[in-house]
């Protein structure tokens, strides 16, 4: 019977948490794996937003964010809603060791997803500082 590695990823990804992910981490560039780094520190803060947005309309949500629900909730157009699925399907392609996507498009991607997270978080704030103004506007007339 063959003995299975658990690994674990921190908040922040370095090097060394890849390469312990990685079956044969030797058969990529530092570069490369670098890149890789990159577009997990970008997707990281990204999915733990995806997730929050998530679970606020789904109080069922646990866990990674269900492309579904963020469709139902009508916040994301469905450019936004594929480069989502896009960037995840490169984070799963890179976390299960499936391949390992040339350096340039890693590089595209951790781009797509910092423009993401940015445009994301703003219209988060947005939000919340609406939910907040709703809130404290009740709180006035009771």
């Amino acid at each position: 019977m063959k003995a299975v590695k658990f690994f674990s990823i921190s908040a922040t990804p370095n090097s060394s948490s890849f390469m312990k992910l990685r079956t044969e981490p030797e058969t990529a560039s530092p570069e490369t794996l670098q890149a890789v780094n990159q577009f997990l520190e970008e997707w990281v803060p990204l999915e733990r937003l995806l997730n929050k947005t998530a679970r606020r309309t789904s109080t069922r949500s646990r866990g990674a964010f269900n492309i579904n629900t963020l469709k139902r909730m009508d916040l994301f157009d469905k450019e936004m809603i594929n480069q989502i699925v896009q960037l995840r399907k490169l984070r799963n392609v890179l976390i299960h060791d499936i391949e390992l996507p040339d350096q340039a498009q890693i590089l595209r991607c951790t781009e797509e997803a910092k423009a993401l997270l940015a445009q994301l978080t703003g219209q988060h704030d947005a939000m919340a500082d609406g939910e907040n103004g709703e809130k404290n506007s009740h709180a006035e007339n009771a």
